[in-house]
């Protein structure tokens, strides 16, 4: 079988081999997994990448990878939420994630255009 191919194993081991080519790499070898952000662990040519092509498969412009779903909510709440006028609105449940109360607080809605509801109840809407 595949296992014991002798060709797979020299695919396998030339596409890792490229792989780590084109991934950051550190002074004591190279960054697989999150490693933090790219501010942190500098980017790599697989992420720019990805986003490239993920861009293109959903006709948009641009894409932007993040390492978590914290670092996402983080980032996206505290930044998008925001019109002059104070058009902008959040209704979240008072037990959402740390993550999404953290980037509401970081951003710039006015404390009044947020609303909590106790957790599960819509009569509380």
């Amino acid at each position: 079988g595949f296992a014991r191919c002798p060709e797979q194993h020299h695919r396998v081991e030339s596409a890792y081999k490229e792989f780590m080519s084109n991934t950051f790499s550190h002074a004591q070898g190279p960054l697989l997994g999150a490693t933090g952000s790219r501010l942190l662990s500098g980017d790599s040519n697989l992420a720019r990448s990805l986003e490239a092509n993920l861009a293109r498969i959903h006709n948009r412009p641009a894409a932007l990878l993040f390492n978590s779903g914290y670092d996402a909510n983080l980032s996206v709440l505290s930044s998008l939420p925001y019109r002059e006028g104070g058009g902008d609105v959040i209704i979240m449940d008072e037990l959402v994630h740390n993550s999404l109360v953290m980037g509401v607080r970081m951003g710039r809605l006015q404390k009044e255009n947020v609303y909590t509801f106790q957790h599960n109840n819509v009569e509380d809407l």
